[in-house]
């Protein structure tokens, strides 16, 4: 009954990509499936690849049951990395699980010289990301020091979407 005829409030960092693919079948699905099948408003929150939301859920968000957040599978670990702008203790919140299994891709414009890894290693390759920590940083600078690639990554993106109109022009 504690649910009945109260709101949740369902925060993405991205609703238009990211999480937010996952976080409006969630928000449909919540309301079916929680006793008191409660109002669940899905709101989003940009900044940061993520970081922005996961300060807000750990400073300000109540903590009554009624504030939720679907995040950057990454974002847990930013304050072991010390991202700088990381104000939250990962180990405080309440982790509910995963709605599945990611894929992560490297896309590059179909004008670009270098289209295989092989090539990436070779010549430098400019990637854009939302956030310092988000896996479109981490996972190029990871590539960059096992398998000697030459990404070099452009953050501060607020969307995938301002990333793939940067990737346009």
């Amino acid at each position: 009954d504690f649910y009945k005829g109260k709101q949740i409030d369902l925060y993405a960092s991205a609703i238009s990509g990211g999480n937010g693919v996952f976080a409006r079948p969630l928000a449909h699905f919540m309301r079916q499936y929680l006793p008191g099948q409660p109002n669940i408003v899905l709101k989003e929150m940009l900044g940061a690849g993520g970081l922005t939301l996961a300060n807000y859920m750990a400073q300000v968000a109540s903590k009554d049951g009624l504030v939720l957040a679907t995040v950057n599978r990454g974002i847990l670990v930013d304050p072991l990395l010390k991202t700088q702008g990381a104000m939250f203790d990962a180990s405080k919140f309440s982790l509910m699980g995963s709605l599945g299994p990611e894929l992560s891709v490297c896309a590059v414009s179909a004008e670009s010289p270098v289209d295989t890894i092989k090539k990436a290693q070779e010549k430098e390759v400019v990637l854009g990301s939302v956030g310092p920590t988000t896996i479109t940083t981490t996972y190029p600078h990871l590539l960059n020091a096992t398998i000697h690639t030459k990404f070099r990554v452009i953050t501060g993106y607020q969307t995938t979407q301002e990333i793939m109109l940067a990737v346009e022009r």
